[in-house]
């Protein structure tokens, strides 16, 4: 355990290092946080801090473990003393009275007499007139440039204060800053309890500079002038010298071009009489090339005119066997065989057999675009399968009715053949009857069952129209028949002969 001297010694030293962190009350009376911090000793334990008024009445007692305390008190002025306890709960040391001050918080108001404030005459110093009330002497006051974000920290200078002690109402009349380039600044005060005030934004110019700069240009304008007077008088002389010289060569040139444009006169009679002897025999030569070229369109026209009498002709042609097909509904049928390519239908038989098939179908083609046809078809095919085993007949119908998307494409100059093909989808009907033979023992014929399975059509076919009521048509059709467990594809060879109303 430590001794009761050392503890004493650590205490007395920690009060030597106490900090008082002083929190103001604001103007509208809220308060504010105050701290109260000493160096800590590890040999303490607890500490208890006494605050009185100046009166010496008491204010606040508070027990700590820590090394500072936090509390909130009105402005005024008080004093404080610390307790310090050992381990086993002894106080081992008490600091001495100790006064401090609470201040009444203002935020400072800035006026600013001018919008512009001038350096002095060294162009770095700034000493501005301001009105700044509710300060103190550790008021900080600062220079913020909005561009470029620098800050110059300054001095005020002003009235002491006035008013009860411990009140931020000092008036400061005077702002100084050192080393101020020009631009916009504004002023920003902070009292030590934090609150702060900006003035608007102001200029900062550097008369003295801007005056020898002027002073300086004036001086080098006027000895420009000067300069510029002797070298308009020299270049005046020279040009005198220049045009006498001119004079001289134009003269001397003028008599050179008078025997130049004498020569060049005979030259020009004799080029004149070449160019006559040169044009009379391109003008001969003109007239027989003229002669040869009108042969040659008159041959070239005959040539054009037999051929445009053959490409009417062809025309003529075309236009005796072009055919416009000027019909929407179509009704159609025609025979086919079926052949089922894969799916439970073919597993009840492993022959190989084609099934009659029977078709109508309505066509309507209301949408057309030069040889471009979209319309919509309503078809029915019906077929019978017919399956013979050692002990009974099976008979299998189907019947597939669809409905259908068609797109047709004439692809001769008559429009009279065309290919179109077809998807879409619809259901099949299945009819499954067996009938026993004789030599089946008692057995009877089973009835008749009636299915229907959604199916999938698509189709290509080709046709010709050789009378405006008539069609021709050869494809294939490919149906598939969703069976559960027994789904088919069946593939549909056909001709039709169809009524175009």
């Amino acid at each position: 355990m430590p001794s009761k001297k050392s503890i004493f010694s650590s205490i007395k030293y920690s009060l030597f290092c106490l900090l008082l962190g002083a929190m103001a009350l604001s103007a509208s009376a809220a308060d504010f946080s105050q701290r109260l911090e000493w160096k800590a000793d590890k040999n303490v334990l607890e500490y208890k801090v006494e605050i009185q008024s100046a009166s010496g009445k008491a204010v606040k007692t508070i027990q700590t473990e820590t090394n500072f305390v936090e509390f909130s008190l009105p402005a005024g002025q008080y004093r404080y003393r610390v307790h310090a306890y050992d381990f086993l709960g002894r106080e081992a040391r008490t600091s001495e009275w100790t006064n401090f001050d609470i201040l009444k918080a203002s935020t400072p108001e800035i006026t600013l007499p001018k919008e512009s404030v001038d350096l002095s005459a060294d162009s770095k110093t700034l000493e501005m007139p301001v009105t700044i009330t509710d300060v103190t002497g550790a008021t900080t006051v600062e220079l913020v440039n909005e561009a470029t974000g620098k800050v110059i920290k300054g001095t005020l200078s002003g009235s002491a204060a006035v008013g009860a002690v411990g009140s931020e109402t000092a008036r400061a009349s005077k702002a100084q800053f050192k080393n101020v380039p020009e631009g916009e600044w504004k002023l920003r005060v902070t009292n030590p309890s934090g609150l702060a005030s900006e003035s608007p934004s102001f200029s900062v110019v550097d008369r003295p500079r801007i005056e020898k700069e002027r002073v300086a240009e004036e001086k080098a304008a006027a000895k420009q002038a000067e300069k510029e007077q002797i070298a308009a008088q020299k270049e005046a002389e020279r040009i005198a010298k220049e045009e006498e010289k001119e004079r001289v060569v134009a003269q001397k040139e003028a008599e050179r071009v008078a025997k130049e444009e004498e020569k060049e006169r005979i030259a020009a009679e004799k080029e004149a009489e070449r160019v006559a002897k040169a044009e009379e025999e391109e003008r001969i030569a003109a007239e027989k090339e003229a002669a040869k070229a009108v042969e040659e369109e008159k041959k070239a026209a005959e040539k054009e005119q037999k051929k445009a009498e053959k490409e009417q002709q062809k025309a003529e042609k075309i236009a005796k066997r072009l055919y416009n097909d000027s019909k929407v509904l179509s009704l159609s049928a025609g025979v086919g065989g079926s052949d089922i390519l894969t799916g439970g239908i073919r597993d009840y038989n492993d022959k190989t057999f084609v099934i009659p098939a029977f078709k109508a179908r309505i066509l309507s083609l209301p949408f057309r675009r030069d040889k471009n046809h979209f319309g919509l078809a309503l078809s029915v095919e019906y077929e019978k399968l017919l399956l013979t085993e050692n002990f009974y007949n099976a008979e299998l119908s189907l019947i597939i009715g669809d409905a259908s998307l068609v797109y047709r494409r004439n692809f001769t100059p008559t429009n009279r053949w065309f290919w179109q093909v077809k998807a879409g989808g619809g259901v099949t009907f299945v009819s499954k009857g067996v009938t026993y033979k004789q030599d089946a023992g008692d057995r009877k014929a089973g009835e008749d069952n009636l299915f229907f399975y959604p199916t999938i059509v698509g189709g290509l076919s080709f046709g010709y129209i050789p009378v405006g009521l008539l069609s021709l048509e050869a494809g294939v059709d490919l149906s598939c028949i969703m069976i559960p467990e027994l789904t088919s594809v069946l593939v549909t060879p056909y001709v039709s002969l169809g009524i175009r109303l």
